[in-house]
């Protein structure tokens, strides 16, 4: 299974002031056996009003399928991530301000589709990447959306998505 997403938001007000938020990915994932498989993913991010000019992840692990039918899956998987951050203005990271800063992480998830019909489908994913370096610091996400069939290749598709970073940086909500 190969994955691509991407989404873009540009914003501008009466004050020619912009802001931008852009992000790409994309995930392979193949079965090793009819329970076990193995997965490669790559994530970009440009989220200026996070103060993000951009963070670069990359990661592999391998998974499981607990339910696989026709129906319903349900897959757990783990694996290890490096992210490359770089900021707009610098920010306190480890108590010292830094222009970018790395780490190896964690990568927990838990993935479900469901077949509600013929042409309709729900999925949600929910990803917990604690940092390996500090403890108690941790990126989560998790997405969720319902897709409907326009025809047999192109799917209507409404999403809920929401991001956490426990240290985002001076003054930035988590």
């Amino acid at each position: 299974k190969w994955t691509l997403n991407g989404r873009a938001l540009y914003l501008k007000n009466d004050d020619d002031e912009a802001e931008q938020r852009y992000a790409v990915g994309t995930r392979y994932q193949r079965d090793i056996t009819d329970r076990v498989f193995g997965f490669g993913q790559f994530d970009a991010l440009k989220d200026e009003p996070a103060n993000l000019s951009s963070r670069y992840s990359v990661g592999a692990g391998a998974g499981y399928h607990v339910v696989k039918r026709d129906d319903v899956t349900w897959d757990v998987s783990a694996g290890l991530g490096y992210t490359q951050e770089r900021y707009v203005t610098p920010s306190l990271q480890d108590g010292i301000a830094r222009s970018k800063y790395s780490n190896t992480e964690l990568l927990l998830a838990e993935e479900s589709n469901h077949k509600i019909s013929d042409s309709t489908t729900f999925k949600q994913r929910l990803a917990y990447l604690p940092d390996l370096r500090n403890s108690g610091e941790f990126r989560a996400t998790f997405d969720s959306g319902v897709s409907v069939a326009m025809t047999k290749r192109l799917s209507l598709t409404a999403t809920v998505q929401h991001r956490y970073d426990s240290n985002p940086g001076d003054s930035l909500k988590k």
